[in-house]
């Protein structure tokens, strides 16, 4: 909401932090996220594998551009191993702890929110029926 706040209209560009704010507040006020009857239960997420994947994808298509895996292991088989300067080790860097957050973020609501729980169920559902259409 914040960013569209301050892409719709003519407010700065720090007026993203103010809507995001107010947002927080009104969510916390109004309890949104605290279903009453939350339980705890501890699981891993199925979708931490395709999300992991999906970070070293963006990570490699931002470095590198458009990414042809093959080419990423002909270079690997190569010896190619180096990194191509210190830029990209903080890029790197950047990217891993990112994508900690947000694995972090889908575990953690997974475990506390039976919403997101029923959504791995389901999305897992969909991958299962679409693997199952494409094989036969």
């Amino acid at each position: 909401m914040g960013y569209a706040a301050t892409v719709m209209t003519r407010l700065p560009w720090w007026t993203l932090f103010l809507v995001a704010a107010v947002w927080i507040g009104v969510g916390l006020k109004l309890r949104w996220g605290h279903p009453a009857n939350a339980r705890y239960r501890k699981m891993w997420p199925w979708s931490l594998l395709p999300l992991s994947l999906w970070g070293v994808y963006v990570y490699l298509a931002d470095s590198f551009g458009i990414v042809d895996l093959g080419a990423v292991f002909f270079h690997l088989q190569a010896g190619m191993a180096e990194h191509g300067g210190a830029g990209k080790m903080i890029s790197a860097l950047l990217y891993t702890l990112i994508m900690i957050g947000v694995l972090a973020a889908v575990t953690w609501l997974s475990r506390h929110d039976q919403r997101w729980r029923l959504a791995e169920r389901f999305s897992l559902f969909c991958y299962w029926l679409a693997t199952r259409c494409f094989m036969a």
